[in-house]
């Protein structure tokens, strides 16, 4: 919310700040997919402004410690300018050869950072010494790191402890002020109504008496006309309300049903997002034209989803015209992986189009040549035939149905050929 503040008012380095924050929460949480679509919001941000780089620099260095691969960090960690880092940067940098197992140069780097700073002391340090000392085998070191990690987590949940006692006790103050303010207001506002409320029944006393003696029988016949008035404008009002309360149901209702809808839409986007990825990190024969096709899908489905946590729709806005068109018809993302496949392996696609596979059964296989499951294939192109065309594609390749699982036979094929 932050960040949306200082954007509406074109500050960028505060509004960069910001999402820094924010992206250091979504990596202490662990919460994987919210820190993915963070950073495509933070990128769309540096192209506007590409000095805020610098601002997100550690952010992005923890983001791929904490979530990436051993194979990406090991490809940062070789890239990286390790000239003018900040001692934080460094401890980032510790823990990254640690969590390659790259124990010894964890334990040199470490070593390098001077803790003259008062680096010694934070928590992430003594914690991350803890672990290196650890794995290369100083036990009495990792204990020791470890005990004064302990000390300063007591001295900090004191401070905590400490400052919320004080803080209770100033809200506590203040509300009591508070309290004594309104009540002194309250006091002169019902004064102020009851005397101007006797004011007006003793004006209203002498002009009735007044009007009384001068003109009764006029006044009968002006009460009788106003009252008539009164009547049709209150029919009139009683008409209008229902109209208003009618129309206002309807858009209660329709808003209900839009609401719902999104729900379900941004539901489907997030589970399909989440198993495209485990997909990647888990498929490491893939090739590169299919490599980049899934990836592709992922960066349009992370950009829908940075719309939903950002509530902006300028994020999005280079996919808008995509949305219905591949968010509901799945199979222009199956035509993207068979012509994948067709570069990367054309002599197993020429091998079932010998056979005599339809351009959708290929597709269909393509999802399993992935590493779909057939469960997982029957929910993404939810059709009530899939086991009918599994059986179809079966007979043209001369399987048995009961022989082998068609994924691994597929799998293997395209190994083969």
């Amino acid at each position: 919310m932050a960040a949306d503040l200082f954007g509406s008012l074109r500050k960028n380095k505060q509004k960069i700040r910001c999402l820094a924050k924010a992206l250091d929460g979504y990596i202490i949480l662990d919460n994987k997919l919210k820190a993915d679509s963070l950073i495509d919001i933070c990128n769309k941000v540096i192209e506007i402004y590409p000095e805020g780089y610098e601002l997100l620099a550690n952010q992005i260095l923890s983001y791929v410690i904490a979530f990436g691969s051993d194979k990406e960090i090991s490809n940062l960690l070789r890239e990286l300018d390790y000239t003018n880092l900040s001692d934080e940067a460094k401890i980032d940098i510790a823990n990254g050869y640690y969590k390659i197992g790259e124990n010894k140069v964890a334990l040199d780097y470490l070593n390098t950072i001077d803790t003259r700073s008062g680096v010694a002391e934070s928590l992430k340090y003594l914690l991350v010494k803890s672990d290196i000392l650890e794995s290369v085998g100083d036990y009495f070191g990792a204990l020791d790191a470890y005990k004064d990690y302990s000390h300063e987590l007591e001295i900090s949940h004191e401070k905590i402890f400490s400052q919320d006692l004080l803080f209770a006790e100033d809200k506590h103050t203040l509300e009591m002020l508070t309290l004594n303010e309104i009540r002194e207001k309250d006091k002169i506002v019902w004064i102020s109504i009851c005397c101007f409320v006797a004011l007006v029944a003793i004006i209203i006393w002498i002009y009735y008496h007044y009007r009384l003696s001068q003109a009764k029988r006029i006044m009968a016949e002006k009460e009788k006309r106003e009252l008539k008035v009164e009547r049709d404008n209150l029919n009139q009002e009683n008409k209008k309300l229902d109209f208003e309360k009618r129309s206002t149901e309807i858009e209660l209702g329709q808003q209900a049903l839009i609401t719902e809808s999104l729900r379900l839409r941004i539901y489907d986007l997030e589970s399909e997002s989440a198993n495209l990825k485990m997909l990647l990190f888990n498929q490491k024969e893939l090739s590169i034209p299919v490599e980049n096709t899934i990836r592709e899908r992922i960066e349009m489905l992370n950009a829908l989803l940075a719309k939903e946590i950002s509530e902006n729709d300028t994020y999005a806005k280079p996919y808008g015209k995509w949305i219905d068109r591949i968010v509901q018809d799945k199979a222009k993302f199956m035509d993207s992986t068979r012509l994948a496949f067709k570069a990367s392996h054309p002599k197993f696609m020429e091998y079932l189009e010998e056979h005599g596979l339809t351009e959708f059964e290929i597709n269909y296989l393509c999802l399993y040549a992935i590493g779909l499951r057939g469960k997982e294939v029957g929910e993404y192109i939810q059709l009530k035939r899939h086991y009918n065309i599994s059986s179809d594609i079966r007979k043209k390749l001369g399987i048995n149905e009961h022989e082998t699982n068609i994924g691994i036979y597929i799998r293997k094929l395209m190994k083969k050929l």
